[in-house]
């Protein structure tokens, strides 16, 4: 059986490779909606005891992808695969070795945001992604599975979205596609059709994101930036080809 031990080895394996946002809940106290999510994809889940959900923030993944394992940028999806790979050798080394059923990375149908306002990680925010008063806009949900583990149950305090206190709204006022606004919901098709045009200053980065001042010391760096909004906008372009 699992010691207390070596479970919290496996949480400072996972932070010392960047995966330093931890959620884990008892699947008993999930709403019905995410059971038959679960459920449609024909996985029984009385097989399970806990759901895990990994997230990152700030730069430290980047850092440990590229330094351990340059070859994972020869894929389609490094930090994906990367994230898979952390998350059963996790299990695997400290956590006892059981049975695992990885929901995501992957194209299964289970609300991450959901998920990640129950662990006190999102709230919405002007930018359509989440935003945390520790975290910012910069953090990001890499993996989730369920393990046939009592492992203790954890998430943080659900706190207050650092937006209510934001009278500036600098992410709206810098926006150049004029996409947000602080009292509707984003417009993802304004924000893609100027992210398209060939001079757009928001091709390989978002200005709104970056104007944001809640823990800017967990902003990504450049690099990291322009990688992960190159292959959105690489996405985007399939659809406006």
């Amino acid at each position: 059986m699992m010691s207390r031990v070596e479970f919290d080895r496996g949480i400072t394996f996972l932070e010392e490779n960047g995966i330093n946002l931890v959620a884990i809940f008892d699947l008993n106290d999930l709403p019905d909606r995410l059971h038959l999510d679960i459920k449609k994809l024909g996985i029984e889940i009385k097989a399970y005891q806990r759901l895990v959900l990994l997230g990152h923030s700030g730069r430290t993944l980047w850092k440990v992808l590229k330094d351990q394992d340059k070859k994972l940028f020869d894929s389609n999806a490094p930090i994906d695969q990367f994230s898979q790979q952390i998350s059963e050798y996790t299990v695997k080394a400290y956590w006892g070795d059981v049975k695992t059923e990885m929901l995501y990375p992957g194209d299964n149908p289970i609300s991450l945001q959901q998920l990640g306002k129950m662990a006190g990680w999102h709230h919405d925010s002007p930018m359509g992604v989440g935003i945390n008063e520790e975290h910012g806009l910069w953090f990001a949900y890499r993996a989730l599975f369920l393990i046939d583990a009592p492992l203790p149950l954890m998430k943080q305090p659900q706190g207050v979205s650092p937006c209510e206190s934001c009278f500036d709204a600098p992410c709206v006022v810098t926006c150049p596609a004029t996409a947000l606004s602080s009292s509707e919901s984003f417009k993802i098709e304004r924000c893609s059709q100027f992210r398209i045009k060939s001079a757009s200053p928001c091709r390989d980065r978002c200005l709104a994101r970056e104007s944001c001042s809640v823990a800017s010391e967990q902003r990504y760096n450049r690099e990291q930036i322009s990688y992960h909004y190159l292959q959105s906008l690489a996405v985007i372009q399939e659809y406006y080809p």
